[in-house]
């Protein structure tokens, strides 16, 4: 049996540039909120920032030019990681887990953390407009995930309600 590489050193190289600027985008924006939230490691910040520059030229060298919109948008998707996992599942259990209404939970969690970035991403600018429309699409996702919730609890509460069984009068003969 033979091995056949199709991928050249070239090939290789970029593919090993894109996961860098990946990792230190995703680090950069991991420590960033963390900051912002009061936490992280705000001495780390610069060096972050570096590292991402690093990262860029050395795939613009590979590559030819910067990543893209899409690359960087998509190294720092905080949702990424809940939509990879549930498109891993086999169709099967997809198809449950889309009936049984776990994928709309974590659907309504998605749409309030992406609310909650804008918010805090509006009150750093001081965009009151654009925050009050951030803070409503917050109140929404959190009425879905409630009536989501609401409708579950509703149909345990029915499915485990005894059912009363018809008893019939006797006729008399």
């Amino acid at each position: 049996m033979k091995l056949v590489v199709e991928n050249s050193d070239v090939d290789l190289a970029r593919h090993a540039a894109s996961e860098e600027v990946e990792k230190t985008l995703r680090e950069f924006a991991i420590n960033f909120l963390r900051v912002v939230a009061g936490g992280g490691r705000s001495y780390e910040i610069y060096g972050d920032m570096v590292a991402c520059i690093e990262a860029a030229q050395a795939y613009q060298k590979l590559h030819g030019l910067l990543p893209s919109s899409w690359d960087i948008s998509n190294a720092v998707d905080g949702n990424r990681a809940d939509r990879e996992w549930m498109e891993s599942w086999p169709p099967k259990d997809r198809e449950w887990y889309w009936t049984n209404g776990e994928a709309a939970i974590i659907d309504a969690k998605m749409d309030i953390r992406q609310a909650s970035l804008r918010i805090v991403a509006a009150q750093m600018a001081r965009q009151r407009t654009i925050q009050y429309n951030a803070e409503n699409l917050f109140d929404k996702g959190l009425r879905r995930l409630d009536d989501i919730r609401e409708e579950r609890r509703r149909a345990r509460a029915e499915a485990s309600r005894p059912r009363r069984k018809t008893v019939r009068k006797k006729t008399a003969p």
